[in-house]
């Protein structure tokens, strides 16, 4: 496995030459943030970045641009038929909380889920997840259900 200099740890500039070893080391080992290739290496310090916060809307696309985890607190019944800017290979995760009423409704007429169902928990200040995937022609979806602490 090739080793990277950084700047920041070694607490100064690189030479030329540690920077030339670094674009040699990471054409050896097919690292490339473009191309979607990663070969024979260990990611770490990895994460979803930020919750991205969505507001109600009763009709939804979710932008993966603004996160690939997202939260909505169900004021009303939603309605979500894919991604705004949909690109092959994008996937969510979003997490729907009912507010203190409850009894709020997902529908959609595009995503696939598996036995052809997605109802969300009705007590009132329940939370489901929900990740849906775009393969570039169809949104497939798994819902899991009423999220609490055991007892």
């Amino acid at each position: 496995m090739a080793t990277i200099t950084l700047r920041n740890v070694k607490g100064s500039a690189l030479t030329f030459q540690e920077g030339d070893d670094n674009f040699s080391n990471l054409n050896n080992d097919k690292l490339e943030a473009d191309g979607g290739t990663f070969t024979n290496g260990t990611l770490t310090g990895y994460d979803e970045g930020s919750l991205y916060t969505a507001t109600y809307s009763a009709t939804w696309a979710p932008d993966v641009g603004d996160g690939n985890v997202q939260t909505m607190t169900l004021t009303g019944n939603v309605t979500v038929n894919g991604f705004t800017n949909a690109a092959a290979g994008q996937s969510i995760t979003i997490i729907f909380e009912q507010d203190g009423t409850g009894n709020r409704t997902f529908s959609t007429a595009t995503i696939k889920f598996a036995g052809g169902t997605a109802d969300l928990s009705a007590a009132p200040n329940s939370v489901d997840i929900m990740t849906i995937y775009y393969d570039g022609s169809d949104y497939y979806g798994s819902l899991a259900t009423d999220f609490s602490i055991p007892t």
